[in-house]
C-alpha cells in the first residue's frame, strides 16, 4: 500500500502551536497550586505543634518537675506606698501568681530577704495552698536587705533538690548593696534567676538618719543635749516638716525643718531627765510615702547607784579616793566597797560598775586578764600609780594588755619637797570637763594646778587618748576604750607624796566624773545597734530567767548563755526597730535601742546587667512589672513560641491559592476558538 503523507495546514499549525502553549502554563499552574496547598497543610500542622525558638536549656516541650525559690524583700524600702498599696503587697501579688503556676510534683522555698536572710520552712513546699499561707506570714520589717544571705539560702536549697529544672524569683524594689551576693557560692546546674523590675515612681520622703547624744556624763535634771538628723531621701524639697521628740513616752520638744532633695539637716533638741534610771528618747516625723523610716530610737541611762570597788594596798592609798567619792554633789550615787591585794582573786568584777587601782603593787596575770574581760564587756577601770608600783610589771601586765603604751622614765624624786611639774594642756572638750572646767582666758587652764615634785613619763600607743598633759607636754591623764568599756589611767599617786594634787579643789569633782564617766553601764547603751543584727546583752554572774520585751508590746521567754563566769542574753530576731527590754521579776534589767539603717533609704536602684556579673550566672532574665505573667514565664522557661508566625503564613498561603485557582478557573471558563 502506498504510504499516506500528512501534510499540516498553515491555520492548523498555528492552532496547535497555540495549544502546546497553554498547556505548558496550565502545568505550570497546577503545580504551583499543588506546592502552595502542601506548604498550607505542612505550615497549619506546625502551627497545632506550637514549635519553640529555644533560649534556655529547657527541653522543648518537655514538662519536667520544677523546683522553685521565691525570694521576698520586706526590708524597709518596700513599704513605699502608692495609691494605698505598699510596694511589698504589690510584690505578694504577683508572687501570688507564680505559686499558682505550681503544678503537681514542683517544690517551692520561699526566703524573706530582710536581714538577716532566712527559709520561712526546712523542707521544699509541695502544696499551693501551703505555700500562699507562708507567703502571707512574711511581715514588713524594717531591716535592710540581706541578697547576700538570701542567695545563699536559695542556693543551698536546690543543691539539694532532685528536680531537673530550678528557678529563682526575686521579688524585690532592687534598692540595695548586691556587692558581692553570688560570689563563692555554688550556683546550682539548670538554673535561672527572674527579676522583677519594677517601674520607679516619685515619692514625697524624709527619714530620721540619725539622733546624736551629746552629752556623755548624765545627772538628774540637768540639760541633755539631742541631735536629731533628717534627711530628704524622697524627690522633692520639703519645707516646714515637723520634728518631734519625746523623752519616755512624753513628748518633751518639736521644731520645724527644711530639707532639699538629697540633703541633711539636724535639728537641736534640750531635754531635762527627772528621774534616774533608763531614759528612752524616740524621735518622729509627719506622715508621708514611707511610715518606718519616720522614726528613731536612742537610749542613756543615769544610774540610781554606782558600785565601785576601791583596790589600794593600806587604807591609806584608798583614803583620798574614798573620801572624794563620798563628798560633793551625787554623792550617794556611789556604793563603795574596799579590798586589798589579796583579796582580788575571790572578787567578782562582774558585781562592780567601776575599779578604781591605787597604788597596787603587783597585778597577776589572772587578775590582769579578768580586768579586760570587765572592761571589754562594759566596765570601767581608773588607775593610780603609786611609790610601790612596779613599772615593769604595769607594762606588761596592765598597759601592753590595754595597748595604752608603756610607762618610761620617771622625773624627781619620791616625798621631795621640790616642784618639778605642773598641769599643761588640757582637753576642755572632754566629758571629764564640760560643764565644769572651763578654760581660762588666753588658753590657760582655769582652775589651781597641782604642783607635782615626781611623775613617770609615759609614752602612749596610737590607740590611747591623751586627756591632760603635764606641762613638759607628757601624758598626765590617758583614756583607752576597749569593746564596751573605759580605762582611765593617772600618771601620778592618789595621795601627797607625789604632789599636793589631793588638796586642790579639781581633786574630788574629777574623780567624781571619771567614775560615772567609766561606769556608765558601757557604750552599748549610747550604741546604734541596727535592725537585723545580732545583740549580745551581758547579765552579769548570777543565773536569771528573764523575758523580752520586743516593740509592739509581745514578751518572750529567753535562755541566757553562759560566756566567761557571765550570763549572756543574745537577741537573734531584731528585725523590728524600737526599744528592747530584758525584764527580770518584771524589772527593766536591760534596754537596748534598735534602729534601721539609713543607708537602705539611700540606695540607688540596681541595674539589671549587674545582676549576671555579681551572682554568679549567666541565666538571669528580666520580667517587668505590667506584664502578663504566665505568657512571659513560657516565654523565658521554653523560648519564644512560633506558632502565631507559621499561622500567618499558611493564611498568607491560602490567599494565594485562592487568587491562582480564581485566575485558572476565569480561563479555563472562556469560549473556545475552533
Amino acid at each position: 500500500r502506498k504510504k499516506l503523507k500528512i501534510l499540516p495546514f498553515s491555520t492548523l499549525r498555528f492552532l496547535k502551536l497555540m495549544q502546546k502553549e497553554k498547556i505548558r502554563q496550565v502545568r505550570i499552574r497546577q503545580i504551583l497550586l499543588l506546592i502552595l496547598r502542601t506548604l498550607i497543610i505542612l505550615l497549619i500542622v506546625l502551627a497545632f505543634l506550637r514549635p519553640t525558638l529555644k533560649t534556655s536549656n529547657f527541653v522543648v516541650g518537655q514538662r519536667a518537675r520544677t523546683a522553685m525559690v521565691l525570694v521576698v524583700d520586706n526590708s524597709l524600702s518596700m513599704a513605699e506606698t502608692s495609691r494605698g498599696k505598699s510596694l511589698l503587697e504589690r510584690t505578694k501579688s504577683r508572687a501570688r501568681e507564680i505559686i499558682r503556676m505550681m503544678q503537681p510534683g514542683d517544690e517551692l522555698i520561699m526566703i524573706a530577704a530582710a536581714r538577716p536572710a532566712r527559709a520561712l520552712q526546712a523542707t521544699p513546699v509541695l502544696d499551693p495552698d501551703r505555700a500562699l499561707a507562708l507567703l502571707e506570714s512574711i511581715p514588713q520589717t524594717t531591716s535592710g536587705t540581706d541578697l547576700r544571705g538570701a542567695f545563699e539560702a536559695a542556693y543551698k536549697n536546690l543543691n539539694r533538690s532532685r528536680t531537673l529544672n530550678k528557678e529563682i524569683y526575686l521579688l524585690s524594689d532592687n534598692r540595695a548593696d548586691l556587692g558581692d551576693a553570688g560570689a563563692g557560692l555554688q550556683v546550682p546546674a539548670n538554673t535561672r534567676v527572674f527579676v522583677f523590675n519594677w517601674r520607679q515612681e516619685s515619692m514625697r520622703n524624709l527619714s530620721l538618719a540619725g539622733i546624736e547624744i551629746k552629752n556623755q556624763l548624765f545627772e538628774v535634771n540637768k540639760v541633755v543635749e539631742v541631735g536629731v538628723r533628717v534627711a530628704n531621701t524622697g524627690d522633692y524639697d520639703e519645707n516646714g516638716k515637723l520634728v518631734y521628740l519625746s523623752l519616755n513616752g512624753k513628748r518633751v520638744g518639736q521644731s520645724q525643718v527644711d530639707v532639699p532633695v538629697g540633703e541633711e539637716r539636724q535639728v537641736v533638741f534640750r531635754v531635762v531627765p527627772e528621774t534616774p534610771g533608763f531614759q528612752m528618747l524616740t524621735a518622729e516625723l509627719e506622715s508621708d510615702q514611707i511610715l518606718l523610716d519616720n522614726r528613731r530610737f536612742a537610749l542613756f541611762k543615769i544610774p540610781a547607784e554606782l558600785k565601785i570597788l576601791l583596790v589600794g594596798e593600806t587604807p591609806q592609798d584608798r583614803l583620798f579616793v574614798r573620801l572624794a567619792l563620798s563628798t560633793g554633789r551625787g554623792s550617794k550615787t556611789f556604793r563603795v566597797e574596799e579590798r586589798d591585794r589579796r583579796a582580788l582573786g575571790s572578787v567578782r568584777l562582774s558585781d562592780f560598775d567601776a575599779v578604781f587601782l591605787c597604788n597596787v603593787p603587783r597585778l597577776d596575770s589572772d587578775f590582769a586578764r579578768r580586768l579586760f574581760l570587765f572592761v571589754k564587756n562594759g566596765g570601767g577601770a581608773v588607775v593610780f600609780l603609786g611609790d610601790d608600783v612596779d613599772l615593769k610589771n604595769y607594762n606588761e601586765q596592765l598597759f601592753e594588755r590595754f595597748r595604752l603604751g608603756r610607762l618610761g622614765e620617771t622625773l624627781g624624786e619620791q616625798r621631795s619637797a621640790e616642784e618639778i611639774l605642773r598641769l599643761g594642756q588640757i582637753n576642755f572638750d572632754h566629758p571629764l570637763f564640760q560643764g565644769v572646767f572651763a578654760p581660762a582666758k588666753q588658753q590657760q587652764p582655769g582652775i589651781d594646778s597641782p604642783a607635782f615634785r615626781f611623775a613617770v613619763l609615759a609614752h602612749p600607743d596610737r590607740d590611747a587618748d591623751v586627756v591632760m598633759r603635764y606641762s613638759n607636754e607628757a601624758p598626765f591623764l590617758l583614756e583607752r576604750e576597749v569593746g564596751e568599756g573605759t580605762l582611765l589611767a593617772f600618771m601620778t599617786a592618789a595621795n601627797p607624796s607625789w604632789s599636793d594634787l589631793t588638796f586642790k579643789g579639781i581633786f574630788a569633782p574629777l574623780i567624781n566624773r571619771a567614775a560615772r564617766y567609766v561606769a556608765g553601764n558601757g557604750a552599748s547603751l549610747g550604741r546604734d545597734f541596727l535592725c537585723g543584727q545580732r545583740v549580745e546583752v551581758n547579765l552579769g554572774s548570777e543565773q536569771q530567767q528573764v523575758s523580752v520585751l520586743i516593740p509592739g508590746g509581745t514578751e518572750r521567754r529567753s535562755r541566757p548563755e553562759f560566756r566567761s563566769g557571765n550570763y549572756v542574753l543574745v537577741l537573734d530576731d531584731t528585725r523590728q526597730a524600737g526599744f528592747y527590754k530584758a525584764l527580770v521579776g518584771g524589772e527593766e534589767q536591760a534596754v537596748l535601742a534598735i534602729n534601721f539603717d539609713p543607708r537602705e533609704m539611700q540606695q540607688p536602684k540596681i541595674d539589671f546587667a549587674r545582676y549576671r556579673e555579681r551572682l554568679g550566672t549567666e541565666a538571669v532574665f528580666e520580667l517587668f512589672a505590667g506584664e502578663e505573667l504566665a505568657a512571659a514565664l513560657q516565654r523565658l522557661r521554653y523560648g519564644k513560641e512560633l506558632w502565631q508566625f507559621f499561622l500567618a503564613l499558611a493564611l498568607a498561603g491560602m490567599i494565594v491559592e485562592m487568587i491562582i485557582f480564581r485566575e485558572k478557573g476565569e480561563e479555563q471558563g472562556e469560549p473556545k476558538t475552533v
